[in-house]
């Protein structure tokens, strides 16, 4: 029903609490998908890792999972206003850290790298999830149309900022590390602005 997809976008562009969380998200899964769209070249000719790349990928994913379980309990004992904007702070300052060694260091051993990448991908699983569910606050009446605007919006949003951080890549990680770290602070103004148009959520009790 072509109306009612047009009215859902409607709905949420014109919702500017709903639109700055789902561009906050798309700006955090951007870093992912420019990280996940250099890897082959960071993990098979920088660091030669070979059959071990695809367990490199996986410990990714394996990140995001541990958000995700631990989630419900951070929500639960601070907000899912305050997580979200924690998360995407620190993700933000992890990038900024990881920038600095990056530049500082040329090819980093790969545990640093590693220790420097894995955690963002933890704060990315707290603060995309939690940026999604303030977006959907004040789209009630519409939550289905809306999931599915606001889903084209981080993916699509995500697909643009990671082609665009992957065209600086230059044979090391900096310019990822820089992306990370712009993103992430774009992301915390995003949040924060959206957080001061939200209607009130219920806390939990």
């Amino acid at each position: 029903r072509p109306k009612i997809i047009l009215e859902g976008f409607r709905i949420v562009f014109t919702t500017p609490s709903s639109l700055l969380f789902g561009w906050a998200q798309a700006l955090l899964l951007g870093a992912i998908i420019g990280f996940l769209g250099t890897s082959p070249q960071i993990y098979l000719e920088i660091y030669d890792l070979g059959a071990i790349y695809p367990l490199m990928i996986a410990l990714t994913a394996s990140n995001m999972a541990v958000a995700s379980f631990i989630n419900s309990r951070l929500v639960d004992k601070f907000s899912v206003e305050k997580v979200a904007l924690a998360a995407s702070a620190t993700f933000a300052l992890l990038g900024a850290v990881w920038l600095m060694f990056a530049l500082t260091m040329g090819v980093l051993p790969l545990w640093l790298l590693v220790l420097l990448h894995q955690p963002l991908n933890f704060c990315f699983g707290l603060a995309g999830v939690n940026q999604n569910t303030m977006a959907m606050v004040p789209m009630k009446r519409v939550a289905g149309t809306a999931a599915s605007v606001l889903g084209f919006i981080s993916s699509a949003g995500g697909a643009v900022v990671g082609a665009i951080i992957g065209s600086f890549y230059n044979d090391t990680v900096a310019p990822i590390a820089a992306g990370f770290m712009v993103v992430g602070i774009l992301s915390c103004i995003a949040s924060m602005w959206g957080a001061k148009l939200q209607p009130a959520m219920p806390q939990p009790t």
